[in-house]
């Protein structure tokens, strides 16, 4: 999580396929500027990229 250009806190995502993930942060951040950062993925059989569908920030 990096709210307003600096990282606040890292969270690693389970390997679950195409299942939703809830991620709870250790506060809530304000700001004006928030970004998710992929600092990693595994290499897929049938694509080069990672997909992220949905974002919901409560």
């Amino acid at each position: 999580m990096i709210v307003d250009g600096e990282v606040m806190e890292t969270v690693p995502l389970k390997e679950e396929g195409l299942n939703w993930q809830t991620i709870t942060f250790a506060k809530p951040y304000t700001g004006k500027e928030i970004a998710l950062r992929i600092d990693s993925a595994e290499a897929g059989s049938s694509y080069d990229d990672c997909c992220i569908a949905e974002v919901e920030f409560f």
